[in-house]
């Protein structure tokens, strides 16, 4: 029976051993993988197996060779033990059978360890296949990244050359501006230019067209023109003061001799009032428009005032332009010159 036993056990040993042996040489590969060393895990098994095994064998040896080496004083006539002997055997082999219940035991714990080493395994096997498949998305990720990384690099320096064109170009812009603002102003200015010449020409046509139609209009009435003056001689005789009026109505006065040159062509005109008296103060000649005579062309000995003489005209006994004025009363009829200017 003890000897069945351990027969079963030597087996269950072997059977052991084989497995472990076969499971270790299944998952060398896995183990080196993973990093766990595989020759530790293969000696803990031989270890075990070979301490097993070596017990049981001491422990069938010791039964052998006391069953066939006894002592004859340990044995009867017809064969069998003596008690004290027999006793002796079934001691040790309760005892062998503790041990061989405790080499059961150890046994036991080291398959669950070795199966909780196997599911550990498997746990790690499936953790490094899920690594792996993390480091494969990762790598397809750099990779990706990478890719995403070279466009837009290109992406930039395209952007970036661009910019530098775009800076040129808004440069050349910026002084195309200051040079077109320039002549902007320069050409506003021009154009200020053009418009005050524009409107002084416009005012000069205006009283160019007022002159001319004034001027054809004075004219057909019988008006002379000479040197942007006209000149109308009346034949009608009147004192100065309603020569004057007369005059003013025309929208003239009576004629300011002004130079010489006048003077020689009004020299014709003679005994007709001219626009200069003294009735405001004696003595001080002043003209119609208000100034006083500076330049004066009196016949010899005038003015005399003889006869409250305070007003002027031309001489009938004027011989020359520079001698041709006399001064005669206001109230005295005579022809007059009234002048208007164009």
């Amino acid at each position: 029976m003890a000897q069945g036993a351990f027969e079963r056990m030597d087996n269950d040993m072997e059977d052991m051993s084989y497995e472990d042996q076969a499971g270790g040489n299944a998952s060398s590969k896995i183990w080196n993988k993973i990093g766990i060393a595989r020759s530790n895990k293969q000696g803990l098994y031989r270890l075990a197996t070979v301490a097993l095994g070596l017990l049981c064998l001491i422990l069938l040896m010791v039964i052998i060779s006391r069953q066939t080496h006894g002592s004859p004083a340990e044995a009867t006539a017809d064969g069998r033990f003596e008690p004290q002997t027999y006793d002796n055997l079934s001691l040790e082999i309760d005892q062998l059978q503790s041990s061989y219940s405790d080499l059961n035991r150890q046994m036991a714990l080291l398959i669950s360890s070795h199966n909780i080493l196997i599911e550990e395994k498997a746990l790690l096997l499936v953790r490094y296949h899920n690594l792996t498949d993390q480091k494969h998305l990762v790598e397809t990720s750099l990779h990706q990244l990478l890719l995403q990384k070279a466009q837009l690099d290109d992406r930039y320096n395209k952007l970036d050359s661009e910019n530098r064109q775009l800076q040129i170009s808004y440069s050349n812009l910026n002084s195309s501006k200051s040079e077109l603002q320039t002549r902007n102003s320069v050409l506003t200015g021009e154009i200020g230019q053009l418009q005050n010449r524009y409107s002084n020409l416009t005012r000069e046509r205006d009283d160019l067209l007022k002159r001319n139609a004034k001027l054809d209009s004075k004219m057909a009435a019988g008006w002379i023109f000479k040197d942007s003056s006209l000149y109308k001689i009346n034949s009608a005789k009147k004192s100065w003061h309603a020569s004057r009026d007369s005059c003013l109505k025309m929208g003239a006065d009576l004629v300011v001799v002004n130079n010489i040159d006048e003077q020689k062509f009004l020299l014709q005109y003679k005994r007709y009032w001219i626009g200069l008296s003294d009735t405001e103060t004696e003595g001080v000649w002043t003209w119609v428009d208000g100034t006083e005579l500076t330049t004066s062309f009196w016949r010899p000995g005038e003015p005399n005032n003889a006869g409250d003489e305070d007003c002027a005209e031309i001489s009938i006994d004027a011989s020359s332009p520079s001698q041709a004025w006399n001064d005669v009363p206001c109230s005295q009829a005579k022809l007059y010159i009234c002048e208007d200017h164009v």
